[in-house]
């Protein structure tokens, strides 16, 4: 599946729409600006994404790639992240 690439600012509207942000690429985007918790992010591409210190509580990850996307500090204890892909992942003191 080819995902869609969209604008920090499009990601935005649709998080305040209706959450759902799934099977899109965000890669390399600097997020911490956005609110994403409770967000549906499931089969998106969030490689290498700054997600540093972030409350991602209730948010959909599955099947996501998160791989080298920085998660030091984040708060992920009721996250979805079955078959997420954190490979190279920086978890540094993550809450999980």
């Amino acid at each position: 599946m080819k995902l869609e690439r969209i604008t920090l600012n499009e990601a935005a509207k649709r998080r305040q729409k209706d959450g759902n942000l799934s099977n899109v690429d965000l890669s390399g985007m600097d997020l911490r600006s956005l609110w994403l918790s409770r967000a549906d992010l499931s089969g998106s591409n969030l490689s290498g994404c700054n997600l540093q210190g972030m409350g991602l509580d209730k948010t959909i990850l599955r099947n996501a790639n998160l791989r080298n996307a920085n998660l030091a500090g984040a708060f992920l204890q009721t996250a979805d992240l079955m078959g997420a892909d954190l490979t190279g992942a920086n978890t540094k003191g993550a809450h999980l």
